[in-house]
């Protein structure tokens, strides 16, 4: 089994590869992805979202998608709930 992956290295590996690299950069996750990227189950990302504590989401053709910049900021407040700065 492969450890998950850093979600905020995966971001700035992202950026990186769009200045080296003709390929279209990804700049919003599927709920999957997002849910892999960040080693949750989608039964928490849809408990956390009930709850209001989930990142911000977008519809595009009828699908939610979470922009990279909607995860960095949803991860610097479970940061910041984590240490006591944020409810």
């Amino acid at each position: 089994m492969m450890p998950p992956s850093n979600p905020t290295t995966t971001a700035e590996n992202i950026m990186k590869q769009t200045a080296t690299s003709t390929t279209v950069p990804v700049l919003a996750f599927s709920v999957e992805d997002f849910c892999q990227a960040h080693a949750m189950s989608r039964f928490t990302f849809y408990r956390l979202q009930k709850n209001g504590r989930g990142p911000r989401v977008m519809r595009v053709d009828g699908r939610q998608r979470i922009s990279v910049e909607a995860a960095a900021d949803w991860r610097r407040q479970m940061e910041e709930a984590g240490q006591g700065k944020a409810a």
